[in-house]
Parts: C-alpha cells; structure tokens; sequence
C-alpha cells in the first residue's frame, strides 16, 4: 500500500497577517483561514476542538475551545488532511499562536 505523501501548508507569498494586537513578526506570510481542527494532548483521551484562524509554511494561528492549553501538543487540520506536532510561541485569551516542530504528516500516513 503506497504512502500518501505529506500535504504542504504554504502560505499566498507577500501575505502576513498580524497577530491580534499586534505586530508582524514571522518569517513566512500566513493566510487566512478557518479550517476546523482538533487539538490532542498527550494523555488525553478526548480531543479540543479548535479552527485554525491562518497558516503559513511554519505556524498557524488557532482559536480553541479552551484557553487552558500546554505548551506543546498535536494538532489535527482536517481541512488539509494533515497532523503536526506544534509548540506554542504566544497566548491571548482562546487565541493562540503556534510554530510547527515536525513537518506535517497526511492523515492518510497516519491512520488518522
């Protein structure tokens, strides 16, 4: 059985969006989103579902459910059909802003 190869999260070049408040500060332009995802938290058996608000190529910038969240987690973009392990570099309220510690794997690779 072949291996679905991994999807690519790129962003429109030349687009950043700011965090909210904020200025801009990343490396790579995001664009906007709302893709429904969920968070998974080692140990946790039930997920926290969340919408990634924009993506670019290294990050995203979610709204979750909770504002109560660890510092690293697995998020699932069911938009894109892909899973990555992503670490979270800034919090306001249920916002957050994520930059994405392994290369996104398919759903399909990963047995969803």
């Amino acid at each position: 059985m072949a291996v679905a190869p991994a999807p690519r999260l790129q962003a429109t070049p030349g687009v950043a969006v700011a965090e909210p408040g904020g200025a801009e500060r990343r490396g790579a332009g995001r664009e906007a989103a709302r893709d429904l995802s969920e968070i998974w938290i080692a140990g946790s058996k039930v997920p926290i579902t969340c919408l990634v608000r924009d993506i670019s190529a290294t990050g995203a910038r979610i709204e979750a459910a909770t504002a109560t969240l660890p510092n690293r987690f697995v998020l699932t973009n069911f938009a894109r059909r892909c899973r990555v392990v992503v670490e979270v570099v800034w919090r306001r309220d249920r916002h957050c802003g994520v930059r994405f510690i392994t290369p996104p794997r398919s759903l399909e690779a990963v047995g969803r």
